[in-house]
């Protein structure tokens, strides 16, 4: 089961690479801060591949926005994101191949992010994809076996700019459990989340620089009129 998720975040890492066109944004900062609030929904089936979309038979799907996001930007497209979230199980829901078992789930998150967006020409500014690689903590109620589970994670997802500053975040991430066995624990779940994220300190079109070499210019042309009037 963990090589099909390797292998699957490989292959979509190497053709978004592959696909995009280099040097074609200037090496700018474009944000330093993001936040972000979303909606979780909780698939811990025990079913990786078999029942990806039966969200009304697998998924918990907390009602309330319950996951925060802090993202800070380092550079050429590279960030770093720590997240925390509380989800709410439903007895109502297949958990680890059983139905019945409801409870709450907390975790947190500590992820390297890369974002595409610094790869290809921005043509289309409101689309932003990204990828996440990184650990977790996850603490259970319902699981006496895994209560504290460490984990290792994958994920993907996608920001959509609505305005300069606001958008709409969507994203899945794949969390290997590495206890009590490594890999083959009922530990592993996805996490998939809907919500808005805000970057702050946006950089500008007009930079000192050229405000510096705007204002040069219009010295030089008033310095111009002055020695022709002499």
């Amino acid at each position: 089961m963990p090589r099909k998720y390797i292998s699957i975040f490989f292959l979509f890492f190497v053709f978004t690479s592959i696909s995009q066109p280099y040097k074609t944004i200037k090496p700018v900062t474009p944000y330093k801060w993001m936040i972000g609030l979303s909606w979780t929904a909780i698939d811990d089936d025990g079913y990786p591949f078999s029942k990806i979309f039966s969200a009304g038979q697998s998924w918990s799907i907390t009602p309330f926005p319950s996951r925060i996001t802090v993202d800070r930007y380092l550079k050429k497209g590279l960030s770093v994101e720590a997240a925390t979230s509380f989800s709410m199980l439903k007895g109502t829901r297949i958990i680890n191949g059983v139905v019945g078992t409801p409870g709450n789930m907390i975790a947190v998150d500590l992820h390297a992010k890369y974002a595409f967006y610094y790869l290809y020409a921005p043509k289309a500014k409101w689309f932003d994809p990204y990828v996440t690689l990184g650990a977790g903590y996850t603490y259970r109620t319902n699981a006496p076996k895994i209560t504290h589970a460490p984990s290792l994670n994958f994920g993907i997802g996608f920001n959509f700019w609505l305005v300069q500053s606001f958008g709409i975040q969507l994203g899945s991430t794949g969390k290997f459990g590495l206890t009590p066995r490594i890999w083959k624990t009922s530990a592993n779940y996805f996490n998939h989340t809907v919500g808005v994220v805000y970057r702050f300190d946006i950089a500008k079109k007009n930079t000192s620089s050229d405000k510096k070499r705007y204002m040069w210019t219009k010295d030089n042309k008033k310095f111009k009129k002055d020695k022709e009037g002499h």
